[in-house]
């Protein structure tokens, strides 16, 4: 089973990893589900990627914009995704025009690059294990029993929507880590909410949620209109502009470029 589970978490996730802290999601206790894991991943891929292009394909290349409303107006960030079969992925972070953060993967292994001397430092350790899920998320042909060390299910009533939904909580190895928490429409079988922790480099954490109501068809795929990003409250708009199915991506994109000297 391949479940299509490309979310506009790509914006923010990879970019606020480390400190990782024992204060978890305080979620509340759901009903038992009348479904099991792989019965909703079935479904889940049939309604999200019904032809299995996402699933078969070889590369992609996505866009995603994040719109924020402050005192002096609208800020805008923009993440660029490009992945290339079997697992190489480079996500390229900006705001305002400005490149703000880059990151690789390649071979299992991680890396931060920094956009001005090009140095890259390699990731480990518990950062690393934010990374891979990351990664994994944003991968074809991945399904959450594959990314996840343990995956639940249970029912929840949702009082914002006035209906019972579906439940996955998904756990890295690390107990450190927080879940990842997928919130799944019953009659659409897609995914309305995700729900996570943020850390940041200063030990930080953020509680993240992406609601995601109205999806259209793109090349065969169902893809969120627009997702409201909330981060500790502070809402924003997350919006896909481009996505592109196996265009042809150099193998140079995913290389380690020689440092600038300063």
């Amino acid at each position: 089973m391949k479940t299509f589970c490309l979310l506009p978490a790509c914006l923010i996730l990879i970019s606020c990893f480390c400190g990782c802290s024992r204060d978890l999601l305080m979620l509340e206790k759901g009903e038992p589900a009348d479904l099991s894991v792989d019965q909703i991943i079935e479904k889940m891929q049939r309604a999200s990627d019904p032809q299995k292009v996402y699933a078969n394909a070889k590369s992609y290349y996505m866009k995603q914009k994040l719109t924020s409303d402050n005192i002096n107006g609208s800020d805008e960030s923009v993440s660029e995704i490009f992945w290339k079969a079997p697992g190489s992925l480079k996500q390229i972070s900006y705001r305002n025009g400005e490149i703000i953060n880059i990151i690789l993967t390649k071979d299992n292994r991680f890396w931060y690059i920094n956009p001005k001397t090009k140095r890259a430092r390699e990731i480990k350790g518990k950062d690393a294990q934010l990374v891979k899920a990351f990664s994994d998320i944003a991968t074809p042909g991945q399904n959450y029993k594959m990314i996840f060390h343990t995956v639940t299910i249970d029912q929840i009533f949702d009082p914002d929507r006035r209906k019972t939904m579906y439940r996955l909580i998904c756990r890295v190895e690390n107990p450190e880590i927080a879940p990842y928490v997928f919130y799944i429409d019953p009659k659409t079988w897609l995914t309305d909410r995700c729900e996570t922790i943020l850390y940041g480099a200063d030990g930080s954490k953020r509680h993240y949620i992406a609601d995601s109501d109205e999806y259209e068809m793109v090349d065969g795929i169902r893809l969120p209109k627009k997702t409201q990003i909330s981060v500790d409250g502070k809402k924003d708009i997350a919006e896909t502009v481009v996505f592109t199915l196996n265009p042809e991506i150099p193998e140079k994109t995913f290389e380690l470029e020689k440092p600038w000297n300063h």
